[in-house]
């Protein structure tokens, strides 16, 4: 139905990104799922969100069918943990998602230490109080645009 819509507003699916839980992923055949599966194959992107919250690791990483990885702003702190297995942890998972092609992007930016480390492990993107805090939005201003209206 997403697809259908976006297609028939002249909207690429293309241009559309689901995000969802890392946790959305744990239930096996699940309708979400089902539905994520019938976005990408619409040409939409999938995005996943707060990666690493869970019981994440290199595996894990490769079975999602994601386009993008948003790194849980608790595994970003690890960049200024004193215990370096903490710091090799996080550069396995962003050495992984890199040959995997996936985007990084990383939540929970608050230091400016954290930054050069971050875009030397191939984070593109990032968010967090570094660059600012939350703000509101208005939607119409923001999506008819995009949407050609």
């Amino acid at each position: 139905m997403v697809i259908d819509c976006c297609r028939d507003a002249g909207f690429s699916p293309a241009r559309l990104q689901a995000e969802v839980t890392e946790s959305d992923f744990d239930v096996t055949g699940s309708a979400a799922q089902a539905n994520l599966r019938s976005l990408r194959e619409g040409g939409a992107h999938i995005g996943i969100d707060d990666f690493g919250s869970g019981s994440s690791d290199e595996q894990r990483l490769a079975e999602l069918d994601a386009d993008v990885i948003k790194i849980d702003r608790s595994r970003v702190a690890q960049i200024s943990s004193p215990k370096a297995k903490d710091r090799e942890e996080l550069e396995a998972w962003t050495d992984a998602a890199l040959k995997a092609d996936r985007q990084i992007i990383t939540e929970g930016v608050e230091t400016k230490s954290q930054e050069p480390w971050l875009i030397s492990r191939g984070g593109e993107l990032g968010q967090g109080y570094l660059y600012s805090r939350p703000t509101p939005v208005d939607l119409q201003t923001c999506l008819l645009p995009a949407l050609g209206a």
